[in-house]
């Protein structure tokens, strides 16, 4: 299986590369860190991303790249996950507004199915309201290992609906039990010819114990 995983990996470099080769193509990168806090016994969820980075050519975003600060509050309710989203990124854009989450799993757990609905609404001037649509399919290969495909898409509210980017693309997911991951994805936009991203996100997960809980020793 490893060797499995090694090939996929390599297939997904050399398609990459193939494709720069062949043909002057658009290559934007997306790298965020993410970090998920978790409380014992309570449906509230809290996420931080310091860091979400993103690189294209110059006559996307002129200086070549752009980084942004998120924060999430959220609660879980069923497989439902409500967030109040806020973010800022370092050309002065300020944003907030709801995130909704879907998440399903069938075949016993295997395949796993993610929607994600958000809006945000800017909060001054240089700052347009926009929403994104994500669907993220994975199936787990290895008790650490999903392969699945990834399907971004985003819109200016104001502006038609080509005129926004949609991504989609294969994936490989990565989650060690120490609760590290990483999603890795190239996908292809198919509003606008040729436009490829590759999107790379690094998560730590954890729990926050209930220290209300009683101590028990057992006999």
């Amino acid at each position: 299986m490893q060797r499995l995983l090694k090939i996929i990996t390599l297939v997904f470099i050399c398609c990459g590369i193939k494709i720069q080769a062949q043909v002057p193509v658009d290559m934007w990168t997306k790298m965020a860190l993410e970090i998920r806090m978790n409380i014992e016994n309570s449906p509230w969820e809290f996420r931080l991303r310091p860091d979400d980075h993103i690189f294209t050519p110059a006559k996307y975003v002129p200086s070549g790249s752009l980084a942004r600060v998120d924060f999430m509050v959220g609660i879980n309710f069923w497989k439902f996950k409500f967030f109040d989203y806020s973010k800022y990124d370092q050309s002065g854009g300020f944003w907030t507004g709801p995130r909704l989450d879907f998440n399903f799993d069938v075949m016993n757990h295997k395949l796993l199915i993610n929607f994600q609905e958000q809006f945000f609404f800017g909060l001054n001037k240089q700052s347009e309201n926009h929403m994104y649509f994500i669907q993220y399919v994975k199936y787990e290969v290895t008790k650490m290992t999903y392969l699945g495909v990834l399907s971004y898409d985003k819109w200016t509210i104001e502006k038609a609906f080509d005129k926004g980017y949609w991504f989609i693309g294969p994936g490989i997911e990565m989650i060690d039990k120490s609760g590290i991951s990483i999603q890795f994805a190239i996908t292809k936009d198919i509003f606008h010819e040729p436009l490829f991203m590759t999107y790379i996100k690094l998560g730590y997960k954890f729990m926050v114990r209930d220290r209300s809980k009683p101590i028990t020793i057992d006999d």
